[in-house]
């Protein structure tokens, strides 16, 4: 079955309007140690079954992800937000092996974290969490 948070790096590491800002820089759940920023971190909050009452098994889910970008200026991570808005909000199309149905954002959250470094410059980050109806390839 087709994972929806593979589907979407799929499509976004394709996008130019994303790679110019992040390349590929696009992660599963945890960034590596060494990632350069800015980049995209993907989590899946929640999955539902559209359709739990049918008998058969369903291949059309609705799911909760979280998009969050990080980077060291409030401007580089401005400018991938932007970028994934323009992109996603409201797409309806295919994605890899998933047809998606909907895709709506539904909260951002800024936020800019202490250095840890040593170093005097914060971090910034904005979490997007979006709701999304797919349906994946069998």
């Amino acid at each position: 079955m087709a994972d929806i948070k593979t589907a979407l790096y799929g499509y976004l590491s394709t996008q130019g309007s994303i790679t110019t800002l992040v390349g590929t820089r696009i992660y599963p759940s945890v960034a590596s140690p060494s990632a350069v920023e800015p980049y995209i971190v993907v989590d899946r909050i929640d999955l539902h079954d559209i359709a739990p009452w049918q008998s058969a098994a369903s291949t059309t889910d609705r799911t909760t992800l979280q998009l969050a970008i990080w980077g060291q200026t409030s401007v580089s991570v401005e400018a991938v937000v932007a970028a994934l808005r323009t992109l996603l909000d409201g797409f309806r199309g295919v994605m890899g092996l998933v047809w998606i149905q909907a895709w709506r954002f539904t909260n951002a959250l800024d936020g800019v974290l202490a250095p840890s470094d040593g170093s005097l410059s914060p971090g910034y980050r904005t979490t997007l969490t979006c709701d999304v109806i797919y349906t994946t390839a069998a």
